[in-house]
């Protein structure tokens, strides 16, 4: 997103499709960091961040000064919206991921339920202006030249921390504030985390089984980082991929074979 300059020879398809439809159809943007870093904690910290994590770092700050500056929704490339998120205001969901057999019925965590104080920053929403957003930009400006060597430096456990904070509890639990809501984990469900359980089987799985697995989720995220090397064969009884293509990213999912 920082280059003034798109390589066509990294991807065919990317080339091909460049050549049928641009300019028509397709349009490329650019983002001057500069101003969008101006007036925020964040101010000048791009010239700060160094290998080996230096596009990881860069989107986990752009998407924090993008929200804050505009409001709206963050959402990795790797979640797949599943539900309307209508409604949802002000929110970060839990960085883990709880068995769905141990959740109610009508989607509730059992009252002794244990999560990990870290939160996921794949998927959150803000209106513009937030000061928990603005709470998060100050402490990553704060700790980020001891963190700059570390991947999730300022990922999932530092957006935990702020949100302990910012809410004056030591441990966490899915709680519902005006400025700042925790949704329990399977409401953006992360399968990735068992991949071979949910991602990738050997098992033969039912329809019932996907549907049983997110009938409490709005999103899914699939994480490309632990589960992008697998090759996805459209098998929708062991891939969760080819369950959730077809019915959600059908256009996509119809040219699988050429990505």
């Amino acid at each position: 997103m920082s280059t003034k300059f798109i390589s066509m020879r990294l991807r065919p398809s990317m080339c091909n499709m460049v050549k049928r439809h641009y300019p028509s159809k397709i349009g490329f943007y650019g983002i001057d960091l500069d101003y969008l870093f101006k007036d925020t904690p964040l101010d000048g910290i791009q010239r700060e961040i160094s290998r080996p994590w230096f596009s990881v770092h860069l989107s986990d700050l752009m998407r924090q000064a993008l929200v804050y500056k505009f409001g709206g929704y963050y959402s990795d490339l790797d979640v797949i919206t599943i539900r309307s998120l209508r409604g949802l205001e002000n929110v970060y969901p839990f960085d883990n991921f709880y068995p769905i057999e141990n959740v109610s019925s009508d989607c509730l965590l059992p009252k002794d339920a244990k999560l990990k104080n870290e939160l996921n920053n794949g998927l959150f929403h803000f209106k513009a202006g937030s000061e928990f957003v603005w709470q998060t930009m100050a402490e990553i400006r704060r700790v980020y030249k001891d963190m700059v060597v570390h991947r999730n430096g300022v990922g999932p456990g530092l957006v935990g921390r702020v949100a302990r904070s910012f809410l004056k509890t030591e441990h966490m639990s899915v709680i519902q504030t005006k400025e700042l809501s925790l949704l329990p984990p399977f409401v953006f469900i992360q399968p990735a985390f068992r991949p071979y359980q949910y991602v990738f089987t050997s098992t033969e799985r039912e329809t019932s089984f996907w549907e049983s697995l997110l009938r409490c989720s709005k999103a899914v995220h699939i994480f490309h980082s632990i589960v992008g090397d697998e090759e996805v064969t459209g098998n929708a009884r062991r891939e969760i991929f080819s369950y959730l293509g077809p019915r959600y990213c059908p256009a996509s999912f119809v040219h699988l074979k050429q990505f």
